[in-house]
């Protein structure tokens, strides 16, 4: 198994507003630039599957795996020999509100699509944290004064290999 996680605290972001995004599979092209399109027919819930494209790549069916309003979710990715998970997680904290994502591959053929795939998708997760935030932000129903976004990361990636 391999993984990569990247984190980031924020203020004055709303769980709500962050939920709203992440649950919103169709217009996630709108804040996440390396999306070309996403559809999802019906609810955002454990089970429900949908198709991305990713700039520049071919379209990706992916499972909804596990679905908590203003928690997160686990998005799953199907490959011969091997599946990649994505999981997308906030926490209050004292300093802010933590957004984490987790890029986990396993599988005979991890190894492969963690070097076909999963590096890229973890290596845009911390630009793809940035622009979710300020997003949410924007879409905020407690949203501050115009400001610059007030952000810190919290750790370097974590690579864990098996």
């Amino acid at each position: 198994m391999w993984q990569a996680t990247h984190s980031l605290v924020v203020k004055d972001v709303d769980r709500a507003a962050v939920w709203s995004a992440w649950s919103d599979v169709n217009n996630w092209h709108v804040w996440d630039t390396d999306i070309e399109s996403a559809k999802l027919d019906g609810e955002f819930r454990a089970g429900a599957a949908f198709v991305l494209r990713p700039k520049g790549g071919p379209n990706v069916k992916i499972r909804v795996e596990r679905a908590v309003a203003l928690v997160g979710y686990t998005d799953l990715t199907v490959f011969p020999l091997a599946r990649m998970f994505g999981v997308h997680d906030m926490e209050e904290t004292a300093e802010g509100l933590r957004l984490t994502i987790t890029i986990r591959v396993d599988g005979l053929l991890g190894w492969l699509w963690r070097k076909i795939v999963a590096q890229k998708v973890a290596d845009e997760a911390p630009a793809q944290l940035l622009a979710l935030a300020a997003f949410a932000r924007q879409h905020s129903p407690t949203r501050a004064p115009t400001h610059a976004p007030t952000h810190a990361p919290t750790h370097a990636p974590t690579l864990v290999h098996a």
